[in-house]
């Protein structure tokens, strides 16, 4: 049984791993503008599959009505086809989240910031170069990895300022410091990436 298990288990790997390796050669085929439409398309799948999992939402929800909000996080559109705050459980809304944030930073800026962190020698790809330009018009004296980290402390620095703003508003409001602090987090992520989400 456990022989059968483990060969099981290896072969599930090895499947990931070819078609990971399928996925990156499909990649450098693409021009810049393809690059980008696809990273949004996986980003928007990506947060479907998941906020389709029956223990992310509250019941009644369902797959269209899954894409949909995925859609609309990852473009900020703040679009919605149910009750956000009442059709989600707390990991629905923190990937939904997770998903604003996305959107709102830029897919190539986010995907490339992550490269970036998991990188040893901390330097963009051609490929990923290209596409973040395609994205973003920077001038030519301008590297794109100190753009990415600008915009990202940016980011970080304005939601951080609306976060305390915010627990100061929702504490005298007679929440709990747990629930000011994630509904504050929540409203000011979702009002900087401009998502349209309330809590």
């Amino acid at each position: 049984m456990n022989f059968n298990l483990r060969t099981t288990i290896d072969k599930i790997k090895d499947i990931i791993h070819v078609s990971l390796k399928k996925y990156a050669v499909f990649l450098l085929h693409l021009t810049p503008h393809q690059n980008v439409a696809q990273t949004v398309l996986s980003y928007t799948v990506l947060g479907w599959i998941v906020l389709s999992l029956p223990f992310m939402t509250r019941g009644g929800v369902g797959f269209l009505d899954n894409l949909f909000t995925s859609a609309a996080a990852v473009s900020t559109a703040g679009l919605q086809t149910v009750n956000f705050a009442d059709s989600y459980t707390f990991l629905g809304k923190l990937v939904v989240l997770v998903l604003i944030q996305i959107g709102g930073v830029g897919y190539m800026t986010f995907s490339s910031f992550v490269f970036l962190s998991l990188s040893q020698k901390h330097r963009l790809r051609k490929s990923q170069e290209s596409a973040l330009s395609a994205e973003v018009k920077l001038p030519n004296t301008l590297k794109l990895s100190d753009f990415l980290w600008a915009a990202l402390v940016f980011t970080a620095i304005a939601e951080s300022i609306g976060t305390v703003f915010l627990f100061n508003y929702f504490r005298h409001h007679d929440y709990s410091i747990l629930q000011a602090t994630w509904y504050s987090i929540f409203h000011s992520v979702s009002a900087f990436c401009t998502a349209g989400y309330t809590l």
